[in-house]
């Protein structure tokens, strides 16, 4: 996707988010991530708060949320090492974390 494509949807997305109330969300770390994808965080941001938590899901969670935003800003190779890393998250049973690997199979990205 080009960059003007790339800016282009991340505007109608961010216009189409809905809002919710990150505080009653005790997930780790969507409350960033809500705040990157609405324009008002960073990467950065939520890196640091799955290593706070410092658990396999957090880590996941900031990975695949993380992987999904760059592929929709145009960003192909950012968005494959963060959802590789998802991948390599050790769960077992989630759903999301199952999403990250059937995400890297529909892209061909899975070894």
């Amino acid at each position: 996707m080009s960059g003007c494509r790339a800016s282009a949807a991340l505007r109608k997305a961010r216009r189409s988010l809905i809002e919710i109330d990150t505080a009653r969300d005790p997930r780790v770390p969507l409350a960033q991530v809500y705040a990157l994808y609405a324009g008002d965080g960073s990467a950065a941001e939520i890196l640091a708060a799955a290593a706070e938590a410092d658990n396999a899901q957090a880590t996941m969670y900031a990975h695949l949320y993380l992987g999904l935003y760059y592929e929709v800003t145009g960003e192909p190779a950012k968005a494959e090492t963060h959802l590789r890393q998802a991948v390599a998250a050790k769960l077992e049973n989630a759903y999301m974390h199952d999403v990250a690997k059937v995400h890297m199979q529909q892209r061909n990205w899975m070894p």
